[in-house]
């Protein structure tokens, strides 16, 4: 990490995962519930489609903003593990 990435990530991590996993979770979200309804023949959609499209990008909305804040906040612990 470059310490200019560093400062951003300190201030990122400050207001905490649940807001980093809200901001970047939802736009995971409705990018991939967007990508499948537009996949969709919109003459034949049922409930379940729309429900398994709608669990399925809240699924994977929350586990990528898990994946990506601990990209960065593992390499952002080890710096500072090594500079005490």
């Amino acid at each position: 990490m470059e310490p200019h990435e560093i400062e951003k990530w300190a201030k990122v991590r400050q207001k905490g995962i649940f807001r980093y996993m809200l901001k970047y979770g939802t736009l995971i979200a409705l990018g991939f519930a967007y990508l499948n309804w537009s996949s969709l023949n919109s003459h034949k959609i049922t409930g379940f489609d729309i429900a398994g499209i709608a669990i399925t990008a809240l699924i994977s909305g929350v586990a990528l903003s898990v994946i990506f804040w601990y990209r960065k906040e593992i390499p952002y612990q080890h710096i500072n593990q090594n500079k005490r």
